[in-house]
């Protein structure tokens, strides 16, 4: 169990000491009105890619303005501006594809859902983003973050029924996305780390 413990919260490449300090910040200080899930793919290589997500929530305020409400791999809340540079819609599923930029300035592309959940019928999520944020941090502060049990889906949906929304398709540890993740040999620093745990604690999986 200890190697299992270890290995989970090294994986992502990100060997931190734990952080739960808050970070980010977001110009609205109005109430929540309508709440998106938002993911993103992570990639680590030009040619190969992870069957792995990130996941987080983007916050409507009667204002208008969206932020976006994401947990991290080194156990901290985010809290910033959503500034989408480009919004198209799915071809087929009910989503918007958003190419926007997080808190540090790196772009991805995410997907959002296309309706989302009003407030309306859920009175404790009628409160600020900073609010919401500070209850995500304590719905995960019981441990640090860990790839399978401890992660940034396990946040979002935590939050989402602390406010009393069902939560369709919640998440699932799936080991044998992990497994087959396709990683080159020669990743640098933080992501070569990520390699060996990756590779180690699949072979610890197959016995």
């Amino acid at each position: 169990m200890k190697l299992i413990t270890f290995l989970m919260v090294g994986l992502l490449g990100m060997l931190v000491v734990p952080n739960l300090t808050d970070a980010g910040s977001c110009s609205s200080t109005q109430t929540i009105r309508r709440v998106y899930v938002i993911r993103r793919n992570l990639s680590f290589s030009i040619f190969k890619w992870c069957a792995l997500a990130h996941s987080g929530l983007i916050l409507e305020m009667t204002d208008g303005k969206q932020c976006v409400l994401e947990y991290m791999g080194n156990s901290r809340t985010y809290l910033y501006d959503a500034n989408p540079t480009s919004t198209t819609s799915c071809w087929i599923k009910r989503c918007k594809k958003l190419v926007m930029a997080d808190e540090d300035g790196k772009e991805y592309t995410w997907t959002r859902q296309k309706y989302g959940t009003s407030t309306a019928r859920y009175p404790s999520a009628r409160i600020t983003p900073q609010k919401a944020k500070q209850r995500m941090k304590e719905l995960m502060q019981s441990s640090t973050y860990n790839l399978l049990s401890h992660n940034c889906h396990i946040a979002q949906e935590k939050l989402r029924r602390d406010w009393g929304m069902t939560v369709p398709r919640a998440y699932t540890p799936n080991v044998q996305s992990i497994c087959s993740c396709s990683l080159p040999p020669w990743l640098p620093g933080q992501l070569g780390k990520f390699l060996r745990l990756v590779k180690a604690y699949c072979r610890f999986r197959r016995g």
